[in-house]
């Protein structure tokens, strides 16, 4: 990977990965590549939350830019949901965990509204508006 890495001429590599492997391993082998000492890497979704990123990594998991989206409110369901998911999670959910919620939302309110032919379904994406954890979802 770092071969084909350092060949494109690439200057930052998004890791759309599992953790801990092979995320950890991949962030290791570019750390340690001297050709890539420059390459900004964009850590995979959730690092905030995974408690021992930085023991895993020390200073090669410092300093990768994320993503992380919660609003300062959430919706109503938001609550609900954030109640319900700190219950069976046993801390505070992740806003993994309520873009987990959502997908399952808009899934459930296609399937519903829509049936499970794969032809209905399909079609049915443009018209596909929920009320979402974290405010309304439409496409």
């Amino acid at each position: 990977m770092c071969d084909a890495v350092a060949g494109s001429g690439a200057t930052a590599l998004l890791i759309l990965t599992g953790y801990p492997s092979p995320a950890v391993p991949l962030v290791r082998a570019v750390r340690e590549d001297d050709r890539l000492g420059g390459l900004l890497i964009g850590a995979p979704a959730g690092q905030p939350e995974f408690a021992d990123w930085v023991a895993e990594l020390g200073a090669d998991g410092c300093g990768i830019p994320f993503l992380r989206y919660l609003p300062d409110e959430l919706t109503p369901l938001g609550d609900r949901a954030g109640t319900a998911l700190r219950e069976r999670l046993g801390e505070e959910p992740s806003f993994v965990a309520f873009e987990g919620y959502d997908t399952i939302a808009v899934l459930a309110e296609i399937l519903r509204s829509h049936g499970t032919d794969r032809a209905r379904v399909s079609a049915a994406w443009p018209d596909v508006e929920v009320e979402g954890a974290r405010g309304r979802i439409r496409f």
